[in-house]
């Protein structure tokens, strides 16, 4: 009996034991269904108000989404994503810029592993050029190797900074994680060219082309230039070809034409130019190319002797005549205040030259010349032209002014009369080179001097004034009194 008792006792205590427990369990469920409801309710809260701030930007608000942000994170619940969003808003308006950096910041001080705020803090940071910048930037790339985005932000803030060698390492990571990134394919492609490595530029953009299947206006232009620069002119030639079977850009046909004038190819270049004219209009700068390939067909010194021949005009007085036309007609179309000094300038003036409108030439050189000095820029081909100008006055001024001219243009640009510069690089007219040629024959011949009486000296010294015999008789007076001092210093 007692111990049946002692059994139900047992029973009825470890039955209110789980009852106890159930009861517990039950209560802490309770609980944190509660807390989950509450955390729920809160989210939805912050949810809510991000996605009124939202609806307040979308529609133009800015300043009242701003205005409910800076609410929300004065409030001492205010959350990280309500935060964030604060300084996405601020990051809208340069105005704000300053805000926004203040907010990333702060979230980068407390969660550096937060990827996508370290973007934006780098991004603030760059808007406002941070000279920590860059370091943000490169943060950001390194923390996400394999974000092709973030690589290319790197190299665009490396570029703006001018680090050469960062710009160039994370344009070639955004390219190698992205073929077709055209901001990394041209950002690697200008810092060969700016190092003058012209077989990089091309390799790089004939592999995006012809490899990587990038169709892209920009890349072929980038090789056509490329090209025209390392020399290759028949490629060049090639390329311009194939790319204006896509595109109708007039860029493809001045590098073209470009080509063929260096190749000396002028006939060819404006048979090439005056095709193109009879289907579209050309652009200023192919006409200026036409006008160039004339004048490069133009006259001789010798030729332009027979211009005025009634009988026998040479073919060349008419190419120099053709061009005189367009270049006119291109410096006229352009207002005087908006017309760059340049090359439009200067071979005008050397056309002018070559129809013997010698004043106006060189009142349009001396304008120019003043110009570029003004600007600090080079100034050698200006006065090689007024050398030029000068010479074929001839016997209306001092040919001495024509060879203090070339000596200016020599002093500005020693290579000036290089093959290479006046034939390859300057191309310009048969005339003008014969000239120039002249000038500097002219300063190779040795200068005599003359004395006050006018009296050449070179020729005095072989021929004295008094004749031979009293040269003689001097020389021996001279003797004979040095001759005499010297024994009155003995005795």
């Amino acid at each position: 009996m007692l111990t049946h008792l002692k059994t139900n006792i047992a029973m009825i205590a470890a039955l209110l034991l789980f009852a106890s427990a159930n009861f517990a369990i039950a209560q802490e469920t309770e609980k944190s269904e509660q807390a989950q409801e509450e955390q729920q309710d809160q989210e939805n809260v912050v949810v809510a108000s991000v996605e009124r701030m939202q609806e307040l930007f979308e529609s133009g608000q800015l300043s009242a989404a701003i205005e409910m942000g800076e609410f929300l994170a004065a409030q001492s619940d205010a959350t990280l994503v309500q935060l964030e969003y604060l300084g996405f808003l601020y990051a809208q308006s340069p105005a704000y810029y300053s805000k926004a950096e203040q907010i990333f910041s702060a979230i980068y001080a407390q969660n550096p592993q937060n990827l996508e705020n370290l973007k934006n803090l780098a991004v603030i940071k760059n808007s406002l050029q941070r000279e920590d910048a860059l370091s943000y930037a490169i943060l950001a790339a390194e923390a996400s190797p394999q974000s092709a985005e973030l690589q290319q932000f790197a190299a665009r803030v490396a570029d703006a900074a001018k680090d050469e060698e960062k710009a160039e390492l994370y344009y070639a990571r955004a390219l190698a994680l992205n073929k077709h990134d055209l901001v990394a394919l041209t950002g690697l492609g200008a810092r060969y060219s700016r190092r003058g490595e012209y077989t990089k530029v091309i390799e790089l953009y004939e592999q995006a082309i012809e490899e990587d299947g990038v169709e892209n206006v920009i890349v072929y232009l980038n090789v056509c230039h490329a090209l025209l620069k390392s020399a290759r002119y028949e490629d060049c030639i090639s390329w311009s070809d194939k790319a204006l079977e896509k595109y109708s850009e007039q860029g493809f046909m001045n590098a073209k034409t470009t080509a063929l004038i260096k190749l000396k190819r002028y006939a060819d270049a404006e048979q090439y130019l005056e095709e193109v004219d009879n289907k579209i209009k050309l652009s200023a700068e192919s006409k200026l190319s036409l006008a160039m390939a004339k004048a490069l067909q133009g006259c001789s010194q010798d030729e332009a002797k027979s211009c005025n021949d009634d009988e026998t005009v040479p073919l060349c007085c008419k190419k120099d005549a053709e061009a005189f036309a367009i270049y006119e007609e291109l410096y006229k179309s352009v207002e005087q205040e908006h017309r760059s000094r340049g090359e439009l300038d200067l071979r005008y003036a050397l056309s002018l030259i070559s129809m013997k409108k010698l004043e106006d030439a060189e009142a349009l050189l001396q304008e120019s010349l003043d110009a570029a000095k003004e600007k600090s820029l080079p100034t050698g081909s200006y006065f090689a032209a007024l050398a030029v100008c000068m010479w074929q006055f001839a016997q209306k001024r001092d040919l001495e002014m024509s060879v203090q001219y070339y000596r200016e243009a020599v002093e500005n640009a020693p290579d000036f009369l290089s093959p290479e510069r006046l034939e390859n690089f300057r191309q310009w007219p048969p005339m003008a080179i014969d000239v120039l040629s002249d000038i500097q024959d002219s300063t190779r011949k040795p200068k005599q001097s003359k004395s006050k009486c006018g009296c050449n000296l070179a020729e005095n010294a072989k021929t004295p004034p008094f004749g031979e015999l009293s040269f003689v008789l001097l020389a021996l007076a001279g003797i004979y009194f040095i001759r005499r001092r010297e024994l009155k210093g003995r005795r």
